[in-house]
């Protein structure tokens, strides 16, 4: 049987499998909440390839918290300039938006996120065609309850710190 984990055990799991020692940062530790961690490799709700902490593409065969994380803590900051100087809710939800592919260089959000104008990119983020069609298919999707959540915290992003 092929095990799932989600929560404190996905973390557990994925430093585990990773080789990854001592704490775990809040900000890495939400975004593999929101992922899980699977061992194995396996197709996710779209047909694609992903392992782990839902690494798709070349992430896939990479070290979640020495290449993956640096690499999106990195495109996080080019988007948004200020991401070190925000709290650590902030900074999860602009990685966990960044890591799904969400939050991009040139979209609106971002543009709005780097001008410090969160109630602006919190309604902007949700005008996505997924979260629109995973919205209506199911109310309670994860994705769904995910894009909320990350829209909520943007709209607390005020100026640019």
């Amino acid at each position: 049987m092929n095990e799932r984990f989600y929560g404190d055990e996905a973390v557990e799991a994925a430093a585990k499998a990773f080789g990854f020692k001592g704490p775990v940062d809040p900000v890495v530790r939400h975004l593999i909440h929101d992922e899980g961690f699977l061992p194995y490799e396996y197709e996710d709700d779209k047909g694609v390839k992903t392992y782990g902490v839902g690494q798709t593409g070349k992430w896939r065969n990479m070290d979640f918290f020495k290449e993956v994380v640096p690499a999106f803590e990195n495109e996080a900051r080019a988007i948004v300039p200020q991401y070190d100087r925000l709290s650590d809710e902030q900074r999860s939800a602009i990685l966990s938006a960044v890591y799904r592919g969400d939050l991009q260089r040139g979209h609106n959000t971002a543009k709005l996120l780097a001008e410090g104008k969160g109630a602006a990119a919190s309604t902007e983020y949700l005008n996505h065609a997924d979260y629109k069609k995973r919205k209506a298919n199911d109310p309670r999707d994860g994705v769904v309850a995910r894009m909320d959540r990350n829209s909520k915290v943007f709209a607390t992003i005020n100026g640019k710190r």
